[in-house]
């Protein structure tokens, strides 16, 4: 067996981290990240309360039921100006 952690490109929506995280990824790259304030609300869409604000699906399987479960990998592309 090959130990790989599924890691998906995603958009700076809150709708594409959702989606991607929902189908169990385990890391997501955002890309165009342009400040602090940019890599922290990706850090808060991915998170679920009370460390972020990502949506809970307490019956989608998916979503581990709205509980922080695991370590998630959250790669961020940041521009420099």
């Amino acid at each position: 067996m090959v130990n790989l952690v599924p890691i998906i490109r995603v958009s700076f929506d809150a709708s594409s981290i959702q989606k991607a995280l929902d189908r169990e990824a385990k890391g997501i790259q955002v890309p165009m990240v342009n400040n602090k304030e940019d890599a922290e609300l990706v850090v808060k869409r991915a998170k679920f309360p009370p460390h972020g604000q990502r949506a809970a699906a307490f019956v989608i399987r998916a979503a581990r039921f709205g509980k922080d479960g695991g370590e998630l990998i959250l790669i961020m592309q940041v521009r420099i100006s």
